[in-house]
């Protein structure tokens, strides 16, 4: 077990840990993390010689008040930045739809009936809406606040099914914060422009949605960034690779010591005056000695997260598909959205390969999870070869198989009680400050979970 010559612990490595490591520069800590790398999700990861991605990760300001903070990023970064206006498709009924749509690719793609059924659709709910808000009586669900948006028409057509892949629930029973956060939900008066073709994706403005965004990512997606972080901070904060939080030993009301766990098993304790978790709350609350109340402990129990299955296909072409990522809202596909890292580094592998990541989200421990690599590929081909008539399992060179347990908080229609009883206990423990994505059960972007943890470190440097 590691030496920690500190009093301050980070719990977790990835954007919010990293964060949290580089506002307390200047003072002594440790930060712990089970994985052998930093960044979380975020990270490079390498198989054999190949060095891939989980996903699409790319730098761009959720908002004015991180603009700075990209600014910080993309400096730190010189020398190996390249900057791109990424664009997304949606593949719908067979077809490739630009994404953010206008009303004019949903009449290329529909047709003139099918979009005057969309408009009218809309136009009913709008009216709805006058009655419905007045009279209160309406669940604050997922479904309801794009309805209202957008009628019930488009809503059964995209916003439904894709949904549900994502989740894995109904959207009635989804909570409505998730739509307003996720989906970009235009005004009634530009929602018409684009119906009738007066407006344009690229006018969307949403902390979540950045497509045609400019944004920024390295030539080994965002290692150089990490790597800058790190060597930074090295002087004051250590970073312990392979070691897990097994318990936050609680005297008087406060942190006093963490049983920390190695490799091989061994558990150690140690003094600990602060402790930054980024692990998931529901882990965290768990991990507490004495246990928390038997009413937060059930309440913990009713939050759950979403994962994620990464399929990777490592493939005998230049590209499959032309987008940088494609969402895939179809029930009968596994997979809902593929993204190639070759698209955002025209020189990564050679000019004859490409990897495609195939993301599929499933619950953690369901049968669907508990699934065999092979049969997962399998799955993935199978689908494959339905949205890309003429590829032969022939151009396979290799596939393999990642998991990531805490991708998404599902927020399912709730959430928000338990939540809040959770984090008010874990909120008055001193010495504890449980921040970020997993850690407060927020859906965060990268520069906001590094802002967050940040922050959560340079408050204490005020007290």
């Amino acid at each position: 077990m590691s030496d920690f010559p500190a009093d301050i612990f980070v719990a977790g490595a990835g954007i919010t840990g990293l964060g949290a490591a580089h506002g307390l520069k200047g003072r002594s800590a440790a930060v712990i993390e089970r994985r052998p790398f930093v960044g979380g999700m975020a990270a490079t990861r390498v198989r054999d010689d190949l060095r891939y991605h989980a996903g699409v990760h790319l730098l761009h300001p959720s908002s004015k008040e991180l603009q700075p903070l990209i600014r910080e990023f993309v400096e730190m970064m010189q020398g190996d930045l390249r900057t791109l206006r990424p664009n997304s498709k949606i593949h719908f009924d067979g077809r490739f739809i630009p994404y953010p749509f206008t009303g004019m690719d949903l009449l290329r793609t529909l047709g003139p009936s099918s979009v005057g059924r969309i408009g009218l659709s809309a136009m009913r709910s709008w009216a709805g809406n006058i009655v419905f808000d007045r009279m209160r009586n309406k669940a604050d669900s997922f479904e309801n606040v794009v309805v209202r948006t957008y009628g019930r028409k488009l809503y059964n057509l995209f916003f439904r099914d894709y949904t549900h892949k994502v989740l894995g629930v109904d959207p009635s029973g989804i909570s409505g914060d998730w739509a307003r956060l996720r989906v970009p939900l235009p005004t009634r008066s530009s929602f018409l422009r684009s119906m009738v073709g007066l407006g344009v994706g690229n006018e969307v403005d949403h902390s979540h949605f950045p497509e045609n965004r400019e944004q920024a990512v390295g030539e080994d997606g965002l290692t150089s960034l990490f790597e800058r972080i790190v060597s930074d901070v090295k002087k004051d904060v250590s970073f312990h690779f392979g070691t897990t939080l097994n318990k936050v030993h609680l005297s008087d009301g406060r942190v006093s010591a963490l049983s920390l766990q190695d490799e091989d098993g061994n558990i150690a304790r140690h003094d600990c005056q602060t402790l930054i978790s980024t692990i998931p709350l529901t882990h965290l609350i768990q991990r507490l000695d004495p246990p928390a109340p038997p009413e937060v402990l059930a309440a913990a129990q009713t939050l759950r997260f979403r994962g994620l299955i990464f399929v990777f296909l490592l493939v005998e072409r230049k590209r499959l598909f032309d987008p940088h990522w494609i969402y895939f809202q179809s029930p009968e596909l596994v997979f809902n959205r593929v993204s190639e890292f070759k698209a955002l580094v025209p020189e990564y592998l050679d000019g004859s390969r490409t990897l495609a990541c195939f993301e599929i989200s499933a619950e953690p421990g369901g049968e669907l999870w508990q699934s065999a690599d092979d049969a997962l590929v399998g799955k993935t081909l199978r689908d494959l070869k339905t949205v890309l008539p003429g590829f032969s399992d022939a151009e396979v060179l290799d596939a393999f198989v990642d998991r990531e347990d805490f991708a998404y908080p599902a927020w399912l229609a709730g959430y928000r009680d338990p939540l809040a009883t959770v984090l008010n206990y874990l909120d008055r423990l001193g010495g504890l400050i449980t921040v970020g994505r997993q850690g407060r059960f927020d859906y965060l972007n990268l520069d906001q979970c590094f802002h967050a943890g940040r922050e959560a470190a340079m408050s204490l440097k005020e007290n």
